[in-house]
Order: C-alpha cells, then sequence, then structure tokens
C-alpha cells in the first residue's frame, strides 16, 4: 500500500512546494465556491463551472512557481519558446488590426461622404501620414502586449498543472511499479487462501494494466537511459490524438446523456451540457500524459515470444473502457432524441479550435520540461525500493 508518508518523503523539494501551494489554492477557492453556493443558491452546472474555473486559476498561480523551479531544463530552451511567441503576438497583433480596424476603418471612409472625409484629416499630408502611423504604432504594441500576455499565462497555466503532475507521478510511480512486479507472486492460489485482500487488490492492479495471467510480472525491465537529447515530436502528436479522442467520447456521453436532469428544450439541454463537458476536458492531460511515462521507461514484463509493454496495456484497458461506456449511452441517447445537427456540429467544431491549442501547449510543456528527469527518478526510486524489498 502507498502510504502518504513513503509519497511525501521521496519527493524533490520543489515537489513538495508545488503541492503545498497547489493544496492551500485549492482549500481557498473551494472556500469560496461553497460560500457562493450556499450565498446565491446556483444551479449544478454553475457550481462546477465555478469549481473549474477556480482549479484553473489554482493552476495558473502554481504555475509561476513551477515556471520558476523548472524554466532551464527544457529540452528545447525557453529564450526559444519566448522569442516564438513574441513573434506569434507580432504576427497576430497584425492580422488583429488589418481585419478588426483598418478593414473596418476603410469601409466606413467609403460609407460616408467626402466632406466628412476631410473633417477627419487637417489637410496637412505629413502631420496626416505621421497621425497613421502613431495610431498604427499604438495599436500594434497595444494588442502586442495584450497577445503576448495572454500566451504566457497559457504557459504559466501548464506549468502549473504538469508541476502537479510530475510531483504526484514522482511519488507513487515507483511504489506502482514495485507493486506491479509483485503481482506474480501475490495472485497465488496460496495467497487468495491466506490473504484475500491483498490477492485482490493484485488482481484489480493487474486488471487495470492489462497484463496476462501467464506473464510473470518479476521479469519487470526498463530501458537503462531513458533520457533523450531530441524533443518527441512523435509522441506529443499521440499524446494529443488521445486526448482528442477521449475529450470527444466525453463531449459525447455528457450532452447526449439521457439519464441526466431534462429541463428545457433539446437544443438548450445539449448546450448547457455540453458546456459543462467542454469545462471538464481541459484537464483530461493530467490523466492521459501520464500513460507516457511508461513508454519513455520502456517499461516491459519479459514474455515466451515478446514483451509485453505497460504503456500498450493501461492504454488498452483505458480506450476499452470509456469507448464501450461511451458508445452505449450516444447509441441509446440518439436513440430517444433528436438533436439538431447544425448546433450539434457548430458546438463541436467552436471546441476544437481552443481544445487543440489547449492541448498541444500542455502536452508540449509535459514532454520538453518534465518527463526527461522525472523519468530518471522513477527509476532512480524503483530501484532503491526493488533493492530494500530484497534485503526484507
Amino acid at each position: 500500500m502507498i502510504t502518504f508518508k513513503s509519497f511525501w518523503n521521496h519527493l524533490h523539494r520543489t515537489d513538495k512546494n508545488i503541492l503545498k501551494l497547489s493544496f492551500a489554492l485549492f482549500v481557498i477557492f473551494l472556500s469560496f465556491t461553497i460560500i457562493g453556493t450556499i450565498a446565491a443558491r446556483p444551479s449544478p452546472g454553475e457550481v462546477f463551472s465555478g469549481f473549474m474555473g477556480a482549479l484553473v486559476f489554482m493552476f495558473a498561480i502554481t504555475g509561476l512557481l513551477a515556471f520558476y523551479y523548472h524554466k532551464e531544463e527544457g529540452i528545447i530552451s525557453t529564450d526559444r519558446i519566448l522569442i516564438l511567441m513574441a513573434k506569434l503576438s507580432i504576427a497576430l497583433s497584425i492580422i488583429i488590426i488589418i481585419i478588426w480596424v483598418l478593414v473596418p476603418w476603410m469601409i466606413y471612409f467609403d460609407l460616408i461622404d467626402a466632406e466628412m472625409i476631410e473633417n477627419e484629416f487637417t489637410g496637412d499630408p505629413i502631420i496626416d501620414f505621421l497621425g497613421g502611423v502613431f495610431m498604427f504604432c499604438g495599436l500594434f504594441i497595444a494588442f502586442s502586449s495584450v497577445v503576448f500576455i495572454g500566451f504566457f499565462c497559457f504557459f504559466l497555466l501548464g506549468f502549473g498543472m504538469m508541476g502537479f503532475l510530475a510531483a504526484i507521478q514522482r511519488g507513487i510511480t515507483p511504489e506502482i511499479l514495485l507493486r506491479i512486479s509483485k503481482i506474480t507472486k501475490n495472485t497465488s492460489d496460496k495467497m487468495r487462501e491466506t490473504n484475500s485482500v491483498v490477492y485482490w487488490k493484485y488482481r484489480l492492479l493487474r486488471w487495470v494494466y492489462n497484463i496476462s495471467e501467464v506473464l510473470d510480472t518479476r521479469k519487470l525491465r526498463f530501458k537503462k537511459d531513458p533520457m533523450i537529447v531530441e524533443f518527441p515530436w512523435k509522441e506529443v502528436r499521440t499524446a494529443v490524438l488521445y486526448q482528442f479522442l477521449f475529450s470527444t467520447l466525453i463531449l459525447i456521453y455528457i450532452s447526449l446523456n439521457p439519464f441526466l436532469l431534462e429541463r428545457g428544450s433539446p437544443r438548450e439541454e445539449f448546450q448547457k451540457l455540453f458546456g459543462i463537458a467542454s469545462t471538464l476536458t481541459y484537464i483530461i492531460p493530467l490523466f492521459i500524459l501520464p500513460w507516457f511515462i511508461y513508454l519513455r521507461l520502456d517499461s516491459r514484463i519479459k514474455g515466451p515470444h515478446r514483451d509485453f509493454r505497460l504503456y500498450n496495456g493501461l492504454k488498452s484497458r483505458m480506450i476499452e473502457t470509456l469507448v464501450a461506456f461511451g458508445t452505449i449511452v450516444f447509441i441509446v441517447r440518439m436513440a430517444v432524441r433528436e438533436i439538431d445537427i447544425m448546433t450539434f456540429i457548430s458546438s463541436f467544431v467552436n471546441y476544437y479550435v481552443f481544445f487543440f491549442i489547449t492541448a498541444i501547449v500542455i502536452t508540449f510543456i509535459y514532454f520538453n520540461y518534465y518527463e526527461n528527469k522525472l523519468a530518471s527518478d522513477i527509476i532512480k526510486r524503483y530501484k532503491v525500493l526493488r533493492d530494500f524489498e530484497k534485503k526484507k
């Protein structure tokens, strides 16, 4: 059993500080949510949205501390990333000024008469030209600054989420791997007769990782050196793809769920549930990205013909469970109610625009700043635990 003491004692100081800050902010925001619920009597959907908003705010603040600790650990340097942010801010600012300012301004002057146009200028071409330049420069600086700050805040949010996730993984993954290596020993018939509680705990662990009973988990192996020097773009694409899959299933499951409380018209009900579901999906990286540490470690159990990889087992079990459950609800819902197809399509399209940006940024931060050191620390800690078990 993984105890809080064993979990906490083997974390880095930086992990402990990140978790302390996250916990303190969580308690504060949860208190505000409870007070707001009692005072305003909001609907369950409003309570959930407020809670998720507070959670996002918590990660954003925690991100400041995580950024301070880990900004120098990236495979791709932080300086390069900030320069890219600045370039994107400049490009987007120019596009925004052209679309939202210059084009409407030109249309406006095309629609009014010449006398009104003359009143907008001084008559001196140099002054009018300089005035236009100053106006463009002012708008450009303002928009560029706002866009860059927005990018950076989003960056901090990703740092906070992944800093929190990495701390949890560093504390529990070595213990989980040790338990996996002991599955065969603790799921024997003898163990079932002598200690059924331990037996069923390890049976559950075997089921979660989809490990065949014919495999001897004592043959658990890892890559000798999990550290990499080139950024793993392939893993990023794979992780974003799975986040897309899971977010879609969750959206369908919640927004088309016939067992949830039905109020109002079908369109209003769908949009309300879709809003709740889309908010929930933004924490999906916290559940998908932990798979990939097993891929980085190349953790596998030696088999008679080929090795079984824990990454594949955990991934297949999660997908099988969610797909089966979500598909059943989808079929039932579509059978009992028709949703306006345009509302359905437009909701998903609008959602995916922001979702992909969020998923890419957060996934990039995890693989760039955290996974390298996390993989190394997990192997070191696992070896310490394994050696300690052997001496017992």
